[in-house]
C-alpha cells in the first residue's frame, strides 16, 4: 500500500504557487482528476508525470528526490520516519544499508 505523502507534497506545492487544482492540471499537461487523485492519495502519478510536475513546480533538486522517494516509499517506512524522526530514520536505514554489503 502507498502512502499519501506524495499527495501531502504536491498539495503543498500547489498551494504555494496559488493555484487550482484545474489551474495546475491545465498547466502540467494533465486532467485535473488526475491531479486531485494524486493529491489525495486515491492513486499514485507515474513517474512521466511526476517529471512534469517537478518541471512545472520547478522543484529543487531536493525536493524533486524527496518527492520521487515518497512515491516508492510504504505506508509502513513513511510511519516509521514520522514516529522516528527524518534524522533517526535515515541513521538507521543508512546501518541497515551497511549491514547488507
Amino acid at each position: 500500500m502507498k502512502n499519501n505523502k506524495v499527495g501531502i507534497l504536491l498539495q503543498d506545492y500547489r498551494r504555494k504557487k496559488y493555484l487550482s487544482v484545474r489551474q495546475a492540471a491545465e498547466s502540467i499537461g494533465i486532467h485535473y482528476t488526475y491531479l486531485s487523485r494524486a493529491e489525495n492519495g486515491v492513486s499514485e502519478p507515474s513517474e512521466e508525470v511526476l517529471e512534469k510536475i517537478s518541471t512545472f513546480y520547478e522543484l529543487s533538486e531536493d525536493e524533486k528526490a524527496e518527492l520521487f522517494i515518497a512515491s516508492k516509499m510504504s505506508d509502513t517506512v513513511s510511519n516509521m520516519i514520522t514516529q522516528l524522526g527524518e534524522k533517526k530514520a535515515a541513521e538507521i536505514m543508512f546501518r541497515m544499508s551497511k549491514d547488507k554489503k
